[in-house]
This record gives structure tokens, C-alpha cells and sequence, in this order.
């Protein structure tokens, strides 16, 4: 398993960052449209730590774990290394002290984080560049702290530093977190096997996330449906807002139709996210997928292991009494 399994993406900003040593190399890799990824995608925990633990004993299901004592900030090649202490993620916003001093989001930049695999192999983590996030209403608070990040693996014959979410092309309309960022964030943790939300809140224990902007999860966090934006947050709307982002349509199914890329436009309950100009509807969501489906947002994505019927005009019109969200797939770019 490699630190970065999939890559993915987010939308473009400036921030505040640190210089690496000249003849770094950094990964390239495929971009998307500008209109398509904000709303839509097919995965789930992307990277191989897509979650750790802050209790060092505590190893991942993908064999990861990191020891929160051993963190470090630099801000350039050759400058001293400082320890830090009492680092914590509180909603999507990472906080610690450097010398006894409380530092968070953009102070953070220039922090070393080691991760461990239960094989062996040791990488590290380098916060260079700080984007202030946004959620989808463009809502500025609670914090959602970006980070570009490169990694090494450490005792490799390969040392180098790579992108850990290496988008540099993609630039959403919308506000958002660069293409190479990722956030830290807490408050839920997911399956990313079955697209389950298994435990929300205070369940979560120490376990934290982090997720790259394509991922879904994030996404989750941008629509306001997570434990990262605030407690007590309906689970039924979680799982609901997650299936949708997944079009995970089939209840008895963990099957995903859909990929980075495609367009997608909706409606909530929480009324902070609504459907703009859309071609056509598709689907009205609960927690356990798709109640009705009018008209796939991406129809090359495979075939459905279940049969659903079109939404009616009564579902489509009253769709908060048979579910929490309602989808829309919005024009074809100009």
C-alpha cells in the first residue's frame, strides 16, 4: 500500500508556505473540469492513512499509526527543528503549541508529522502551504484548514519529495481548498469499503481524518453534514448526504456509479445548500441511497444491482418527506 492510493483534487487559493530545497520533484497527475468536481465522487478515504489515531498503540485498519510526541516544525531546509506539543484536530482545524505557545491553522505551516506502517516503513509529512477552506455555502467559520503537503518515505532508495494531493491544475468556481491540499478534520469516522458512517461525535474516541478535496468525505465536511462542522448533526442526513456524493443508489449495494468529474447541483435540509440552474433531476436520498431515480448523473458508470423507479412529481416537489436530499444534474459546461 502506497501513502497516496488515489488522487484527487479541490479549487485554487493563496496561502502563506515554505520553501523546499531546489530540484525537489513533485508528482504530475491527471486534472478535471472546472464546474464538475466540487459536488461529486466516487472515493472514499483516497489516501493510505486516510485516518490515524492519536494514541500511538492505536494502528489503522490499513496498518497506519503516528506518534503525536514526535512532531516537529521546520519552516525551510537547514533552519532548527522545533518540537511540538499537545497537538489536537478540533473539527477541521489543526491546533498545537511550539515553545509552550498555542499555534493553529496558518501557524501551523512548517509542522513535520512521522508516519508509521505496521510493515516497517516509515514516511513524513510536510505542512508547506496553508488555503483557508470554505464550505459549499461559502460560510467562512468554523475553520477548514488546507494544507499542501509532501511526503517522503524515509530509508527508501527513492527519497524525494512528493505531492500528497497533487491537483495543481484544478480551479473550482467556487470557493473551496486548493487542488493540492488536504484537511485534517474530526467528528466522524467512515468505511470507505462500504461508505458506512460507523461512528459520529464523541463516538470517534481520538480518531481523525485526512482526506484530499476529492475525496468524498470531504466533502461531507464542506456541505456542513459532518461532526467536523458541529455536533448533534442528524445521522440520517450524514449517511444520506455521503450516498449522494457516492451515488450509491442501491440499498442492498456498496457499489459507486459515478467518478471525479461529473456534475452534480442540490438541495438539503439544512437549507444552506440549494440547487442552482439544473438540465434535469435525479434522485431524491436517504440513508439508505437513492429513493427514486430520474436520470443518472453518469450513466457509463455500470449497472444498477437494483430497480428504481422515477421520481414522481409528488416526490420531487415534496422530497423532504421521503428523504434528505434532492439531487439535480446541472447543465453541460459552455
Amino acid at each position: 500500500m502506497t501513502l497516496r492510493s488515489v488522487l484527487l483534487l479541490l479549487a485554487t487559493a493563496s496561502g502563506c508556505g515554505v520553501d523546499l530545497d531546489e530540484g525537489t520533484q513533485v508528482s504530475a497527475l491527471e486534472t478535471c473540469t472546472t464546474v464538475n468536481c466540487p459536488g461529486n465522487s466516487n472515493v472514499l478515504g483516497g489516501l493510505g492513512p486516510y485516518e490515524l489515531s492519536m494514541t500511538k498503540s492505536k494502528v489503522s485498519s490499513r496498518g497506519f499509526w503516528f506518534d503525536k510526541t514526535q512532531l516537529t516544525q521546520q519552516f525551510h531546509p537547514g533552519d532548527p527543528i522545533v518540537p511540538l506539543t499537545d497537538f489536537e484536530i478540533i473539527g477541521s482545524a489543526m491546533h498545537a503549541k511550539r515553545l509552550g505557545a498555542p499555534i493553529a491553522h496558518w501557524d501551523m505551516v512548517g509542522t513535520r508529522i512521522p508516519v508509521h506502517h505496521a510493515d516497517g516503513r516509515k514516511f513524513l509529512l510536510w505542512l508547506v502551504s496553508y488555503q483557508r477552506g470554505y464550505y459549499y455555502d461559502e460560510t467562512p467559520l468554523p475553520f477548514i484548514d488546507g494544507y499542501d503537503i509532501k511526503y517522503m518515505e524515509l530509508g527508501g532508495a527513492n527519497r524525494r519529495w512528493q505531492d500528497l494531493c497533487p491537483n495543481k491544475d484544478y480551479d473550482d468556481p467556487r470557493p473551496g481548498v486548493v487542488g493540492t491540499s488536504a484537511v485534517f478534520w474530526k467528528g466522524d469516522r467512515i468505511d470507505p469499503e462500504t461508505g458506512k458512517i460507523i461512528a459520529s461525535d464523541a463516538a470517534v474516541g481520538d480518531w481523525f481524518n485526512i482526506s484530499c478535496s476529492g475525496d468524498a468525505a470531504l466533502k461531507l465536511v464542506r456541505a456542513k453534514a459532518s461532526g467536523a462542522f458541529a455536533a448533534g448533526i442528524d445521522g440520517k442526513l450524514k449517511q444520506s448526504t455521503l450516498n449522494m456524493f457516492t451515488a450509491k443508489y442501491c440499498p442492498n449495494s456498496v457499489a459507486r456509479h459515478t467518478h471525479v468529474g461529473v456534475a452534480l447541483d442540490w438541495d438539503d435540509k439544512t437549507g444552506s445548500n440549494k440547487l442552482d440552474d439544473f438540465t434535469s433531476y435525479e434522485a431524491v436520498w436517504n440513508e439508505h441511497g437513492a429513493v427514486c431515480l430520474t436520470t443518472r448523473r453518469a450513466p457509463e458508470d455500470g449497472a444498477l444491482a437494483c430497480k428504481l423507479d422515477p421520481c414522481t412529481a409528488d416526490q420531487l416537489t415534496s422530497w423532504k418527506t421521503y428523504g434528505h436530499l434532492r439531487s439535480g444534474n446541472p447543465p453541460p459546461a459552455p
